[in-house]
């Protein structure tokens, strides 16, 4: 069970990349998965060279997903299978889902994102919910998402929120003005080109 009066912090990586992926397709609903350090990395010396596993963010990159369908069973197995891969190479577990509506003024779960966070939720038991604000995420303040977390099983709206620092909020604004969003590659564009980097790692580049 997760503490609905506990918000979430986030690095720079997982801050910023879901916002460049809504910005990318402001037309199409998005989404993508959350990642954290899995408990054996934080409690042990081990790390990648690419990660910070000294970091006390919660979640520390994200990895966009879709943005032409946000529920093709097939294409969504394919990306978790490699996601997961990935994590276990790195020490880091997926620990939470993103997602933007199409609609403008339509910020709430439906149903995939709570199917999605529930499969999540199976395997990392404080998983959370993110809802990208439509109408604030240009802005980037910490109020472009929407924290929920699972109280008694059911998903519910945190009030506390999500806490970054305020070096991440300047990155995030200078990167959308300077329209880095346009090279951001979620797994849609991958399937397309398998030399597609779905890791985003020029972006990673751009953060650190």
């Amino acid at each position: 069970m997760t503490d609905e009066n506990m918000g979430v912090s986030m690095n720079a990586k997982a801050f910023i990349k879901p916002l460049l992926h809504a910005a990318k397709y402001p037309h199409c609903s998005v989404n993508g998965v959350l990642l954290g350090w899995s408990t054996d990395t934080k409690d042990s010396s081990r790390g990648s060279p690419s990660h910070d596993s000294s970091s006390t963010d919660r979640i520390v990159d994200a990895i966009p997903l879709f943005h032409s369908s946000l529920t093709l069973a097939p294409m969504m197995e394919v990306a978790l299978t490699q996601i997961d891969v990935y994590c276990k190479s790195n020490g880091l577990s997926i620990c939470g889902y993103y997602q933007a509506n199409e609609n403008l003024d339509n910020n709430k779960p439906v149903g995939v994102a709570y199917r999605l966070a529930d499969k999540i939720r199976e395997t990392c038991g404080d998983a959370v919910l993110l809802m990208i604000d439509n109408r604030k995420m240009m802005t980037v303040g910490k109020d472009a998402y929407i924290l929920h977390t699972c109280v008694d099983g059911k998903w519910k709206k945190n009030t506390v929120g999500v806490t970054t620092s305020t070096e991440t909020l300047d990155i995030g604004s200078t990167l959308l003005k300077e329209r880095t969003y346009r090279e951001l590659v979620d797994f849609d564009n991958y399937l397309d080109d398998i030399t597609a980097d779905w890791l985003n790692t020029t972006i990673d580049e751009a953060l650190e």
